[in-house]
This record gives structure tokens, sequence and C-alpha cells, in this order.
């Protein structure tokens, strides 16, 4: 009687932790179709987001999501020495939480982005492209605002399904840069 019961319990037992895990898959199929659906550098939303299958990973995985799901919005950057000066670009910025994004390799990935696991980036774009940044000609120069990238770290769903770290880059600013536009004779 107690074999019974105890292969019984482990027969259930086993079904249990199947079912638990056999839940917790994505289709490599699936993963394309996702990363194919965003047709910009980065998307925000995304349809069939698979947020239930990222919490309960991240949920089984509670070492991972300590260390890297704080909550927190981006921290402010300011002038290093708190020197203030005032940009001569016109910059917009935006918090967003992209879904997809294409990493340093151009292949897109599904980010950790969901209403538990969030992944919030500061983006920054020059107000006007290409725009004039000095009220006076500097003589010779042509003087534009150009966009300046910077290299983010995010969490990303892979195959598995697992997690990976990627690089990515975005907008992170933009300076008031100058060329010569002298000839030589």
């Amino acid at each position: 009687m107690f074999v019974n019961n105890f292969i019984f319990a482990f027969f259930v037992t086993t079904l249990i932790n199947f079912a638990s895990t056999s839940s917790l898959t994505i289709s490599k199929e699936e993963l394309d179709r996702l990363k194919s659906s965003c047709k910009e550098d980065f998307c925000e939303s995304v349809e069939n987001y698979p947020e239930i299958l990222i919490n309960q990973l991240l949920k089984q995985n509670d070492a991972i999501a300590k260390e890297y799901f704080n909550g927190s919005l981006p921290p402010n950057i300011t002038n290093r020495d708190n020197i203030e000066f005032t940009n001569m670009c016109e910059v917009s910025e935006y918090i967003v939480g992209p879904k997809i994004f294409k990493d340093t390799g151009n292949i897109p990935r599904i980010i950790v982005n969901t209403e538990e696991y969030h992944q919030y980036v500061l983006l920054k774009t020059c107000g006007s492209k290409d725009g004039d940044c000095t009220k006076t000609p500097i003589p010779g120069h042509e003087v534009r605002c150009i966009p300046e990238k910077i290299n983010i770290k995010l969490i990303f769903l892979d195959e598995g399904p697992s997690f990976g770290v990627g690089s990515f880059d975005m907008y992170g600013g933009c300076a008031c840069a100058y060329k010569s536009i002298t000839h030589n004779k």
C-alpha cells in the first residue's frame, strides 16, 4: 500500500512539474514571428508579447529578478562637474520601455519589459534634425546639431526559453558640432 501511494505521489508530482515547466516554453517560430513584427529599431507595442511567460520565468529565476529589476526609472543625467551649461541644440527626452529592440549586431531581441519587470530607458533626440545650433555663424564652418548614440545593456528573452544580456545602441543626446567648409585653392 505504501509503495503504491508513493509511486502515485511521485507520478502526480512528476506530471505537475512537467506541466509547469512545459507551459514555460516558446517556439523558435513564435520568437521569430515576434521579432519580425517590429519594423523599427525598437518597438514598445507588440501584439502577443509573451508577458506571462516572462513573468513566470523570472519568478523561477529569483536571482536574475533581484539583480536586474528594481522598478526604478532611469537615473537623471547631470553634468559631471556640476557646472551648468545650456545645450545649444534642442533636445527631446522620452522614457521608453522597448519590448523588441535590435541589438548592436542588428538582431531583434525580445526585451524583458512587463508590468512586473521593466527596463525603462531614457531616449534623447535632437529636436530638429540637422538643426543649426549657433546664433552667430562661424566663418568657414558648417555647424549642426548631431545626434549622439550611447550603448546600454538590457535583459532579453532567448530560445530555451532563457535570458541573455545584450548591448543596444540608442540615441542618448544631441551635440553641437562643426566642420570646415573652406576649400583648398
